[in-house]
């Protein structure tokens, strides 16, 4: 893929021509205000654009709040056959070759058709994910050489070594393997959180154990409901008897009051009367000296008087106790009548059980016989499931052994050497060098793939590592056909200028005699010094390059947007 055009409906719209091989610069410029600035004019918007119409989801926020009805044009050449893809601003119109497009039709066209030798078997590898290897446009693209923005390590890695031609079969299968583990750890968390799991694993209590618990507790409960005999009116017969009891307990009741009744009347009868013949005479003696003797002559008629009140008392206690000893027998016999009554109850219920307490032990049954289930259920995912991961494990350990060996044949020793030898000619005193190194830690990630330059903490060396691995990509990867590399003015703001000198100095020829397209977006001050240090004839080559300059008053889109 090659970039031919990218213009714009709208005639203030600064149309970009690509050259159609070696370096293209657009070239950020201060206008003769003082206090103008290179910021904000375009450089980064023109890659923002063609990613754009090359398929990127999100719209420009920028530009779909204020020019939302321009739409932007990008022709560029695909295995020599010229395309173009129209999109508009506000993403309300897309074209291939003129005609309209599903968005998910052109990320399918693409992906057939497009710069990238993609197979079948290969997965999380498209032209989307491929293409920011090759136009990075965010902050997030320019930190590190092998990852691009919101990139999964192992995604990562997967997709440079389909672009570096590396073995990515051992990578996808790492990967593979990694996610059906995490899989069944996953499935037997969630089997684990069962209501009737969660309990029995919190307690501590062993699956195994708990299930040899519940085999007897069931088989002697099932024993239990089969010997139980049953009837239907056991609740009425029950309460018959409850009522029966109830009669005597009021009798036995009201039989002990009647014997205390008794025993009482006993007593009194055998009680002496209160004054003695004895007593009498005496204190009928003593009267004399008080009363005249005709008073007191009739003592024997009070004698007998008192002698027939006691003579009197005595018959009606006896009478009285004859009436609660009738009694007492009335309410024996009651007694009697009701017991047997009660008793021949309780034998109707004798080793019987009512409906509802034969449904209690159904119920509880079938409680245990569904603990049993998911337990067995569970027993049996667990074997099933640790057999998996065993076998999950044990190809794992095969495709470490076997990433062992590919990795000690060192399959990147020329993209290695040829790392050293474009780092040297930025850094001659710096060690440099991309290194496959075999990941055999237990997550998704087969390979440490490390491109490295001696000091590349700092931004300068950093930014500098990611744009010589960006052009051996190009200049020496496979599985694809891509002709351009884009990198934008932040890879080359901190980079030494005399690093920066040297690689334009070599850009400008090899992107020439190897036909590809370098875009490179630069501010004036990072164009001056590089300038400077070059020999006239690059300079000649390097001005020749700058396709288009931008400034505050002559920006990309001739216009100031409000953000």
């Amino acid at each position: 893929m090659k970039l031919i055009e990218l213009s714009c409906n709208n005639s203030s719209f600064k149309t970009i021509n690509f050259k159609p091989s070696g370096v293209t610069i657009i070239k950020g410029t201060r206008s003769d205000n003082e206090r103008s600035s290179v910021n904000g004019v375009g450089k980064t918007l023109a890659a923002k654009l063609v990613n754009y119409c090359l398929g990127s989801r999100k719209t420009i926020d920028v530009l779909r709040k204020n020019v939302p009805d321009w739409i932007f044009e990008l022709t560029f050449s695909l295995n020599g056959v010229t395309h173009c893809i129209e999109r508009k601003a506000d993403n309300s119109l897309l074209a291939l070759n003129e005609e309209k497009i599903k968005y998910t039709d052109l990320i399918r066209w693409f992906n057939e058709n497009g710069s990238f030798a993609i197979p079948e078997d290969i997965t999380s590898v498209t032209f989307r994910s491929l293409l920011s290897r090759f136009l990075r446009t965010s902050n997030e693209d320019c930190v590190d050489p092998i990852k691009t923005n919101k990139e999964q390590d192992c995604e990562a890695l997967l997709r440079n070594l389909f672009l570096l031609g590396g073995d990515y079969h051992l990578a996808q299968e790492k990967i593979r393997l990694k996610k059906e583990y995490d899989r069944l750890t996953s499935e037997q968390r969630a089997f684990q959180n069962n209501e009737i799991l969660s309990k029995i694993l919190r307690s501590g209590t062993n699956p195994r154990v708990r299930l040899n618990s519940l085999e007897q507790t069931i088989s002697s409960l099932e024993q239990d409901i089969n010997n139980l005999n049953v009837a239907d009116n056991y609740r009425l017969i029950e309460q018959q008897a409850d009522e029966e009891t109830q009669k005597m307990r009021n009798l036995e009741k009201d039989i002990a009051i009647l014997k205390f009744q008794i025993t009482e009347v006993e007593k009194s009868m055998q009680d002496t009367p209160d004054i003695t013949n004895e007593q009498l005479l005496q204190m009928y003696s003593g009267l004399k000296m008080i009363f005249k003797q005709e008073a007191l002559e009739h003592f024997d008629s009070v004698e007998r008087f008192h002698f027939s009140l006691a003579k009197r008392r005595k018959q009606y206690l006896e009478r009285d106790k004859q009436k609660l000893l009738l009694e007492k027998q009335e309410k024996e016999m009651s007694y009697e009548q009701v017991s047997q009554v009660r008793d021949s109850y309780l034998k109707q219920l004798e080793g019987k059980k009512a409906l509802d307490d034969y449904s209690v032990l159904v119920n509880e049954l079938a409680k245990l016989k569904e603990e049993k289930n998911r337990l067995l259920e569970y027993v049996n995912f667990e074997d099933i499931n640790n057999s998996a991961k065993l076998s999950i494990k044990s190809q794992i350990t095969l495709n470490d052994e076997n990433a062992n060996e590919y990795t000690n044949r060192e399959p990147l020793y020329e993209y290695d050497r040829m790392f050293r030898v474009l780092s040297s000619m930025l850094y001659p005193h710096h060690d440099a060098g991309i290194i496959l190194e075999n990941n055999t830690g237990f997550n998704q990630q087969k390979f440490n793939l490390i491109v490295q330059i001696q000091g590349h903490d700092s931004d300068g060396i950093n930014e500098a590592r990611i744009v010589l691995y960006d052009w051996l990509l190009l200049t020496k990867g496979i599985n694809h056909h891509m002709k351009f590399l884009w990198h934008d003015s932040r890879l080359f703001a901190n980079i030494d200028e005399f690093a920066r000198a040297r690689w334009f100095e070599y850009v400008l020829e090899e992107a020439k005699q190897q036909d590809k397209q370098y875009i490179a977006t630069i501010n004036t001050e990072n164009y001056e010094t590089t300038y400077a240090t070059l020999t006239e004839e690059k300079r000649q080559l390097l001005d020749e390059a700058v396709c288009l300059e931008l400034t505050q008053d002559n920006n990309l889109l001739g216009k100031t947007l409000t953000n």
